[in-house]
């Protein structure tokens, strides 16, 4: 394993591959003998280069020579995309022709003559080119003896180029039974890992994205995947994950063998064409979540259902066959299996993966040279996003949002924050638009500005397991919630997707009729055309019961000490003059904060034994004429492990944990606007099924 990276995804980058995006079979025939790049290649901006894929090459043309053995290079066809690769994948074009010399050409009578190099030689015909650029033809049989056998003779090349052909890569050995998943882990360098913490820069330095999703995404019909193999048990194979390649308009649907773990199987979907391309079977257990800038290696993260069984991430060369898995790497080396779970991993370029775990511990691999480059913290549990371009890669702080470039590490820009960390980022297919979403909050950031642009405050929680950008007003999240962002709300509620993803504004599901195959990828159009009609009666000035300079009655009530309503009064009063909401002592809205017991709960602790109690429940609450527009709660429950003070009885210990936390609504984030929700927060709901949309209750 020791030199395999270098071997695949140096060399093997260029290997035979399936025709994958637009490629470029140009054709130059046999005139052209494409030569691989090395490290003492002088490569200039303008000059063209070569990609190897399939059977065909990709012509570039150079913008910028980089660090690191790196070339900045834009395709020559459309849709002109630019992309950051090694020059290891990269041919340069080389004439097999052997350079003709300029010579005297003489016709049959001897008495006119030329100075000039043939061009090529057609049937009885052969072309000149004269040093003004001018091109003769000459009929060969006009032409002198001597020339005539020139022509039955040319001067062949004595060593014309030849393509490399790189070494077959050595495979990665699956060491025991299958079934237990115990194959080969590549350790990676670490011991020049540089430690980067985010900064703060002045100066807001993020540019739009250079590539956006172009591709058309049309299929009009659902598309049926294919069953499982003969023999295997259909009922226990279930979908597992969908991951739209917006670029190139593939969706990859991982299916998911229960019964065996250590199998998956992968379908690739022509979203355009409607059709199933190919199916691929992992001898493991790993779903795609993942594609290189050129579309050539394919990212897979291991798929377990347990904590720390998300562990390892798998590189796949696309362009062969069974599509070889050329690299597998675990990139937490925490101690304890709770914390190796991968939590988000992409490429950030065609041989660099970031990847952060469960701790928040964010690093930049080298693939090539199996080197770990830069780790950062960010906070736990919260995942990033990267733009279409590999350009900008997004993650949360403590406070905020930063931006920061992928191989470099460099704080980019900083963005004000939510008070906490974001757990689910989603940036706009061309850039300009982030939103960060938590279970009652949706922020709006202007990426051309680094500017805040709304916080929308929800009463019906979401999981934020998912978020997408269905336009440049619709955000769906978890694959069910469609959220109008001008009218701040939630517009429509989306039931019945196994799994899913978006692209070209349509969320692609597997569907199918109970659990039985066949079962079909479909495209549901965002917003459909009852929703829509929802939105555009809606008017945002007219929804907003919760604005600035609205008037608030201000009320803390339930099961607290005069000192501890002080405080939250104080407080509390404070936030709604921040927000520009004037406090007043009579209005339709309310905002109240209020401490009540809850369910009754027992607790058995060590040498203690059974102790019942209540739950403190924290209620802030926002009404108008009684009726609820938004609330927040929190709940305390009888501690894990109680710790009691010297002559502390039992009781007396689960009384003191059980008292309420004023710093809840210290610290809440209290709204600045609130929009008036219909019953159940959402104007409706449909089923997705193969038919169509069917109507449905809100969940």
């Amino acid at each position: 394993m020791k030199m395999l990276l270098q071997k695949v995804l140096g060399l093997m980058f260029v290997a035979s591959a399936l025709t994958v995006g637009n490629v470029v079979d140009d054709a130059f025939g046999d005139d052209i003998k494409r030569v691989q790049v090395t490290d003492s290649t002088e490569l200039k901006v303008g000059d063209t280069v070569y990609q190897r894929l399939g059977a065909g090459y990709r012509a570039m043309t150079v913008e910028e020579v980089l660090d690191r053995g790196r070339v900045k290079v834009k395709w020559v066809s459309p849709p002109h995309h630019s992309h950051t690769l090694p020059r290891r994948i990269l041919y340069t074009g080389e004439s097999q022709v052997p350079a003709q010399k300029s010579r005297t050409w003489t016709d049959a009578s001897g008495a006119h003559k030329i100075e000039a190099v043939m061009v090529k030689q057609s049937g009885d015909v052969v072309e000149l080119k004269k040093s003004d650029g001018a091109i003769v033809k000459i009929p060969i049989d006009k032409l002198s003896a001597a020339d005539q056998e020139f022509l039955k003779n040319p001067p062949k090349a004595s060593s014309p180029f030849e393509v490399v052909k790189p070494a077959e890569p050595k495979k990665p050995t699956v060491v025991g039974p299958a079934s237990k998943e115990t194959i080969e882990i590549t350790e990676f360098d670490r011991s020049q890992l540089q430690q980067i913490a985010i900064e703060s820069p002045g100066v807001w330095g993020v540019k739009p994205a250079e590539v956006t999703e172009d591709v058309d995404v049309t299929a009009s019909q659902p598309i049926q995947l294919r069953s499982p193999p003969a023999g295997r048990n259909s009922f226990f194979e279930k979908p597992h994950t969908v991951f739209v390649d917006s670029i190139r308009g593939h969706a990859f649907i991982t299916h998911k063998y229960q019964l065996k773990n250590s199998v998956s199987r992968v379908e690739v979907c022509d979203l355009k064409n409607g059709k199933s391309l190919e199916v691929v079977e992992f001898e493991h257990s790993a779903s795609v979540i993942d594609v290189s800038p050129t579309g050539q290696f394919i990212l897979a993260r291991k798929n377990g259902l347990h904590h720390g069984q998300k562990s390892r991430l798998d590189i796949f060369d696309r362009s062969r066959e069974g599509w070889d898995r050329v690299l597998s790497f675990a990139p937490s080396n925490a101690k304890s299996w709770a914390d190796w779970d991968v939590v988000f991993a992409a490429f950030a370029a065609e041989d660099h993966v970031v990847s952060v775990d469960i701790k928040g511990n964010l690093i930049l691999w080298d693939l090539t040279n199996k080197k770990a480059v830069y780790s950062m913290k960010v906070p736990a549990k919260s995942v990033p996003t990267i733009s279409l371009d590999r350009m900008h890669l997004v993650v949360a702080t403590q406070s905020g949002v930063a931006v920061i470039a992928p191989m470099t590490g460099k704080t980019l820009g900083s963005l004000p924050g939510a008070g906490k960390a974001i757990p689910k980022l989603a940036l706009h297919s061309n850039g300009s638009l982030l939103a960060g979403v938590l279970p009652q909050r949706v922020i709006i950031w202007d990426m051309a500005t680094g500017a805040l642009s709304k916080e929308i405050f929800l009463d019906k929680k979401m999981t934020g397991g998912q978020a997408s950008w269905v336009s440049d007003n619709l955000l769906l999240v978890d694959n069910s919630i469609l959220v109008d962002i001008e009218n701040r709300v939630q517009i429509w509620q989306y039931q019945g997707g196994e799994v899913g993803d978006v692209a070209g504004g349509k969320l692609w599901t597997v569907l199918s009729t109970g659990n039985k195959f066949p079962k079909s990828l479909s495209g549901q159009e965002l917003p459909h055309k009852k929703a829509a009609d929802v939105a555009s009666g809606l008017s945002p000035d007219d929804m907003l019961a919760l604005k600035p300079g609205t008037k608030v009655q201000l009320t803390v009530a339930g099961e607290l000490k005069d000192e501890q309503v002080k405080q939250i009064t104080a407080a509390l009063k404070t936030k709604l003059e921040e927000r520009d909401l004037v406090v007043a002592d009579k209005s339709e809205i309310v905002l109240t904060a209020k401490v009540s017991k809850g369910k009754d709960r027992e607790s058995k602790y060590h040498s203690v034994g059974t102790l019942k109690t209540k739950e403190t429940v924290h209620e802030l609450s926002l009404t108008e004429n009684g009726k609820s527009i938004w609330s927040k709660r929190f709940i305390v429950g009888p501690p894990f492990v109680l710790m009691r003070n010297r002559r502390e009885s039992a009781d007396e210990a689960l009384a003191r944990a059980m008292v309420p936390q004023v710093s809840f609504f210290q610290n809440a984030r209290v709204p600045q606007y609130v929009a008036r929700a219909p019953k159940g927060g959402v104007y409706g709901a449909s089923k997705l099924a193969l038919e169509g949309l069917q109507p449905a209750e809100v969940k």
